[in-house]
């Protein structure tokens, strides 16, 4: 019986991505009147799981609350490099595993035509924890580490070590996902962060930022909501939102309307 429910959806599924297939994006009660013409009793708990099933196989995606779109793109992973991992082994050893995010510019690569000449490797862990970890970092040997560099760092430094360790304070609640057992920020958060703290991320500002936002968002499927949130939070909501509209094509840009 199992059998034959799952046939029996993935072949609602299949008739649901050629019904939505011209549509940029389509809210939920859309999505259950689609649902309730071949399950006519169809109830708000099934329904609900419904929805859950087809993010799961990677058929639709959030846009924000209560709208979605088919993921015609592909889904961002941030690759781990041999130093996050053994950052990251640190980190868990010596401390709570769900206080920090950890990741590396080199992923940014993709999206521009200019590759920095430095790449960085960026900690965030919580804020009463910055010296902590910066001390346990060095006494494992590791010996290129800045906590929250100023400009003057930025400007003597940084470029000149070889990959560079900064460690930042983690905002809370901010858009993570777990990798292999490490904490990395979402591609939502990274689009943030690279435009808010503009003097870390020094290599990829002006028109590589544009090129890192409309690239992204032409190549992997984006939360709008997500990052949205999470750019109100930093106090950039707005700023961010006039990126987009300069980067998007017309279908996107209806999205984030």
């Amino acid at each position: 019986m199992a059998y034959i429910c799952i046939v029996s959806n993935n072949y609602i599924y299949t008739i649901l991505r050629e019904e939505f297939k011209e549509r940029p994006l389509f809210k939920r009660e859309e999505l259950l009147d689609f649902f309730r013409q071949y399950e006519p009793e169809l109830n708000e708990g099934t329904f609900t799981w419904r929805i859950y099933d087809l993010k799961k196989r990677n058929i639709i995606s959030d846009v924000r609350k209560g709208v979605y779109t088919l993921s015609n793109q592909q889904k961002f992973e941030l690759t781990l490099t041999r130093t996050i991992k053994s950052i990251s082994r640190i980190i868990r050893q010596q401390y709570d595993a769900d206080f920090y995010s950890i990741w590396d510019t080199n992923c940014l690569n993709e999206f521009i035509e200019l590759q920095p000449t430095t790449a960085m490797v960026v900690l965030e862990v919580e804020k009463g924890f910055l010296d902590s970890v910066f001390f346990t970092l060095k006494d494992n040997g590791y010996k290129e580490v800045f906590i929250k560099p100023d400009e003057n760092l930025i400007e003597k430094y940084v470029p000149e070590a070889n990959q560079p360790i900064i460690i930042k304070p983690f905002l809370s609640r901010s858009p993570v996902q777990t990798v292999e057992g490490i904490t990395v920020p979402a591609l939502e958060k990274i689009l943030v962060d690279i435009y808010c703290d503009d003097l870390i991320y020094y290599a990829f500002q002006g028109n590589q930022l544009l090129n890192i936002y409309r690239n992204a968002a032409s190549k992997y499927s984006l939360n709008f909501s997500k990052l949205f949130n999470y750019a109100k939070r930093r106090s950039r909501k707005e700023e961010i939102k006039s990126l987009f509209f300069k980067v998007l094509n017309k279908d996107l840009k209806s999205i984030i309307e």
